[in-house]
């Protein structure tokens, strides 16, 4: 995957001084390691699975009111566990620990920038920081290090005033490579499965078929899927056939409708699920799905369960995607929302 990286300004490249600027180390809650390197280039080593390597940059950055900001580095890792994670923070005291800080609505980008990802020995992997303060702030940047013992390679920040974006057209495409006759027929020859979820020893476990299955699985994007299609194929030729899907109901704005399973109180459009399943089938005919369901309700759904939804202090009923609240109205039918079907 290319990725273009568009800045309006780079704004800080540790003018005079820069020589004396470097991370420097400071191990929290009992955690154990080293920190080596120097000239743009550092090994930060975790040797036990106890609290958290945190690195300090030794000079604050000066930021203006308003103003975006991208706190960057590059990073390579080889021995990373699931336990992991890597992440930027800033702080506006220099000796102020830190934490992970989740935005909600911003699920995707933070866990792709918190969780640590390996890669092979010299292909770096960027990690970014975005920030904005609503007065001139003075900020010290932290790069975190957490879980079981890892050591990762990084290089020193920088910092960038604008955006920086990937183009999605550079996106591998994942086409279908099955016909929709072709899946008909592997699924007419596949014996009737079964599947159930129990509870074993205190932990859930899944069964397909009666059998316990290894609990690994290929976890979808829905945005990846719209762009190109997701890898199904891959996953299935290396015996990873236990796969998600997304399904999204309700939607109702017109120029969506094609897509709406939840038409209205009592009116449902099942068609929408069967494109979802055989779109995964046709990458891969022996895949297991299941189907990740967000339920979105329909636009009159507000007015016809109006104790249902919430309410601010006003009485006036919210909107918006479910994670979180756009605005609040007393009345939907004025409200713009054109194409985002998302209301209650």
């Amino acid at each position: 995957m290319r990725v273009v990286i568009a800045v309006f300004v780079l704004v800080a490249v540790f003018g005079s001084g820069a020589d004396a600027a470097a991370w420097k180390l400071v191990t929290r809650d009992g955690a154990k390691g080293t920190l080596s390197g120097e000239y743009g280039a550092y090994r930060l080593t975790k040797t036990n699975a106890r609290g958290t390597m945190e690195l300090c940059w030794s000079e604050p950055f000066e930021l203006k009111a308003n103003t975006s900001y991208i706190f960057y580095l590059e990073y390579n890792s080889t021995d990373a566990s699931v336990s992991n994670t890597f992440f930027l923070a800033t702080t506006t005291q220099p000796d102020h620990p830190v934490t992970a800080e989740y935005i909600p609505g911003d699920f995707n980008e933070w866990t792709a920038h918190t969780l640590l990802r390996n890669s092979p020995d010299g292909v770096w992997l960027r990690r970014i920081r975005r920030i904005r303060y609503s007065r001139d702030t003075t900020v010290y940047l932290r790069a975190v290090l957490f879980g079981n013992p890892a050591t990762v390679k990084l290089t020193q920040p920088q910092i960038f005033q604008g955006s920086m974006s990937r183009m999605s057209e550079d996106l591998k495409p994942y086409p279908p490579v099955y016909s929709e006759e072709e899946v008909a027929a592997r699924i007419k020859n596949r014996p009737a499965g079964t599947s159930s979820v129990i509870s074993s020893e205190g932990r859930a476990m899944l069964k397909i078929n009666g059998n316990p299955i290894v609990p690994v699985m290929y976890k979808t994007t829905t945005s990846l899927g719209v762009l190109k299609g997701n890898d199904y194929t891959s996953f299935g030729n290396i015996g990873i056939n236990l796969v998600d899907k997304v399904v999204t109901t309700g939607a109702t704005d017109p120029e969506r409708a094609d897509g709406c399973i939840w038409l209205g109180k009592g009116k449902y459009n099942f068609k929408p699920i069967d494109n979802a399943i055989i779109d995964a089938l046709r990458r891969n005919p022996d895949a297991t799905i299941i189907l990740n369901i967000s339920i979105l309700p329909y636009k009159s759904w507000g007015k016809e369960n109006p104790q249902e939804v919430v309410r601010n202090s006003k009485g006036e009923r919210s909107y918006g995607p479910g994670w979180w609240m756009s605005s609040a109205t007393s009345d939907s039918d004025v409200v713009d929302r054109p194409g985002s079907g998302k209301w209650w």
